[in-house]
This record gives C-alpha cells, sequence and structure tokens, in this order.
C-alpha cells in the first residue's frame, strides 16, 4: 500500500481498492497490458472524414 500512496493522488483508500481489483500485479507481462485492462490506452475512432483521439 505504501508504494502506491507515494504516486501523486493516491491515497490509503484508493491503494486498497485498487490492490483489491487489480489482484496481482505479476499477472501482467508490461505496464500496457496492465493499461489496457483498466481502460487507459488510447484510441482512435474514426467515421468518414471524422477523426477523434479518445485519451482514455
Amino acid at each position: 500500500m505504501r508504494a502506491l500512496q507515494a504516486l501523486r493522488g493516491i491515497n490509503l483508500i484508493v491503494a486498497v481498492t485498487f490492490a483489491t481489483e487489480v489482484g496481482d500485479l505479476n499477472r501482467f507481462e508490461s505496464p500496457r497490458q496492465l493499461m489496457c485492462y483498466l481502460g487507459q490506452v488510447p484510441g482512435e475512432r474514426s467515421t468518414g472524414g471524422t477523426v477523434r483521439h479518445m485519451s482514455s
């Protein structure tokens, strides 16, 4: 919990919730895989001439 709380904006409640929901971080091969699991990988949605860049 202390390692998570060392990150900016992470307090005890957020750290405990994250650890409970995600579980063992070693099951992810890379940070990118974790971010995909969390839905935080940028994406793009294109329709015709419109391109929208999504930040999460």
